[in-house]
């Protein structure tokens, strides 16, 4: 049967099949280094995402708001490592997943290894790894399943188990599963019609898994809190469907979210640029007749790209970039699938991948740096304000906004990224006490110990009677 696909060219390459194609193994070593320059400054940032678990001692919020249960259950574990440990580890075992997915898949090692660094160069998972300790147990957990995969497990079983465990970490991340049963639509079946009986029972199992993981996660917080099902932060916008009315402005806004997102994509890995789309194209076309047998393949690929937009209809909450790992994943795939498994066929593949490698390299070294460089500014107003140790202060408390139209003000002004400074500076406790905080009650500014330069006014720094240190800003 190998033989009868291999010559109809349902798979890029088998592992040992072939020669080893030095263009494809320079190929993968060069997006390797772009991979490794990319993430250099990562495991060293000072401050990582402004709600990482390291900067909440109580993470409930999370659980009510997002779901996240296993995190909750895990919250103490995934504190006790340092986050940038856990960044080193999300990267490896992120590889490890997709590697393996990409092995599994037909690709050969050079092969694989080129499509694997490419998906962990995208930008949304460029902006998910600023959350390491948060985002590593739903890489464990697809690690997991891809090995119950490999060793013949019931498809269903995976996608039920999937679902129970993966909407108690990060929900996008679900919409990877089928990723994991690439391979059987190229390997397997040998007739159209049981290709197509295959996709239809993985489609069907996965939307099953998700149904299943939402109930499994509504009971766990019922049980936990005494409501059934997540309540959304307000910043997320949500807009829940009440009517057929309800439901027409969610699909329009989920349709314009995803092609907001797909046009960024392109345009981020240089996939829109005319000579890109007319190699990609040219290759399609000289291949169009073995395409034919792809075509299963290809729809897995398109689901998984749109799964996180559909799941989204009935909240239409807002869609960021970090939850559309899937999508760039199924992106990078599809271009490492279309030249074919030719000599000329992944010759074309891999210097395609490169460049798109090399556009999300550029853009997710900027993120990076400027990430840290916005983070580290604070943290050193804060940390050459503050005398001594942040940590022989029972507190700190920050008073005082800037006013619109100042560099500083967004970042300055909200809340969630200011609670991320003050602990990765080593805070006992962080209050703002710019909104909403009982804490703050009562406290009142001493003398001026110290003060510095900041925007249009200045920081001043005093201690409260009760040993609080506190941080006003003052125009």
């Amino acid at each position: 049967m190998m033989t009868t696909i291999r010559r109809a060219g349902l798979v890029p390459h088998t592992p040992g099949s072939e020669p080893a194609n030095p263009l494809v193994g320079a190929c993968a070593i060069l997006a390797l280094a772009l991979l490794v320059s990319t993430y250099a400054t990562l495991p060293g940032l000072t401050v990582f995402g402004h709600d990482e678990v390291h900067y909440y001692k109580d993470f409930t919020f999370k659980l009510s708001e997002d779901g996240r249960w296993l995190n909750y259950l895990l919250h103490d574990f995934l504190r006790s490592i340092p986050p940038g440990t856990w960044a080193v580890m999300l990267l490896v075992a992120s590889w490890l997943l997709f590697f393996r997915l990409a092995v599994a898949a037909g690709f050969d090692t050079g092969y694989a290894a080129l499509t694997t660094s490419t998906i962990l160069l995208a930008y949304p998972f460029v902006e998910q790894s600023l959350w390491p300790a948060t985002t590593i147990p739903a890489v464990v957990i697809l690690l997991g399943a891809g090995i119950l995969a490999e060793r013949g497990v019931p498809h269903p079983f995976i996608y039920l188990l999937c679902g129970m465990l993966l909407f108690g970490t990060l929900q996008s991340f679900y919409f990877l599963v089928p990723l994991l049963f690439l391979g059987q639509f190229m390997t397997r079946q040998s007739t159209t019609t049981r290709r197509w009986s295959l996709l239809l029972g993985h489609m069907t199992w996965w939307v099953i898994g998700a149904v299943v993981g939402v109930f499994f996660m509504s009971f766990i917080l019922l049980q936990m809190t005494g409501r059934f099902g997540v309540q959304p932060a307000a910043w997320r916008h949500t807009q829940p469907v009440r009517d057929l009315a309800g439901l027409l402005r969610n699909m329009v806004y989920v349709a314009s979210a995803f092609y907001e997102q797909a046009a960024q994509l392109l345009r981020v890995s240089g996939a829109d640029g005319r000579g890109f789309v007319a190699i990609l194209a040219l290759a399609a076309l000289l291949r169009a007749r073995t395409l034919f047998g792809l075509h299963p393949t290809l729809m897995v690929l398109a689901a998984v790209a749109t799964g996180f937009f559909a799941f989204s209809i009935p909240l239409a909450p807002l869609i960021g970039s970090r939850n559309l790992v899937a999508m760039a994943a199924a992106f990078v795939l599809s271009i490492a699938l279309l030249p074919g498994p030719s000599i000329a066929g992944l010759s074309v593949g891999a210097l395609l991948l490169l460049a798109v490698s090399y556009g999300f390299s550029a853009n997710g070294t900027a993120l990076l740096a400027r990430h840290k460089a916005e983070t580290l500014y604070f943290y050193d107003k804060f940390r050459n304000l503050v005398p001594g140790q942040p940590d022989s202060y029972s507190a700190i408390a920050l008073f005082g906004t800037i006013s619109d139209g100042a560099q500083e003000a967004r970042t300055f002004n909200q809340p969630s990224y200011m609670h991320a400074v003050a602990y990765a500076l080593g805070a006992r406790e962080y209050r703002d006490c710019r909104q909403e905080d009982s804490r703050c009650d009562g406290l009142t500014d001493g003398e001026p110990l110290a003060t510095l330069p900041f925007s249009r006014g200045q920081l001043l720094f005093s201690v409260d009677s009760g040993n609080v240190a506190i941080i006003r800003y003052r125009e």
